[in-house]
């Protein structure tokens, strides 16, 4: 049951991000058309082929610098689950 909720949970999760992009994408849109710029279909193309070319490079970027590498150093040291087990697995190579 526990694995089952958790499963969804992780299909929410991913779901959640392709909802975000959209809303960039709309949000981008909306942006532009309030600066006064009367947006065309070909505009709309134009978001939608660089916003994701920006994303990879933003990608790119956040793994060569380790970015998100460090976030999850940082929210692991704060979890006490992660914490625990490291502690167990240092008592252990102790003991060998």
């Amino acid at each position: 049951m526990i694995k089952r909720l958790s499963r969804f949970n992780v299909y929410i999760e991913r779901s959640k991000k392709y909802v975000g992009t959209v809303q960039l994408f709309l949000l981008i849109s909306i942006f532009i058309t309030s600066l006064g710029v009367s947006l065309v279909l070909w505009h709309y193309i134009l978001i939608f082929i660089v916003s994701p070319i920006v994303f990879i490079v933003v990608g790119y970027f956040d793994v060569k610098f380790h970015i998100m590498s460090e976030e999850q150093k940082f929210y692991g040291d704060k979890n006490p689950i992660f914490t625990e087990f490291f502690e167990r697995l240092e008592r252990i190579e102790k003991k060998l």
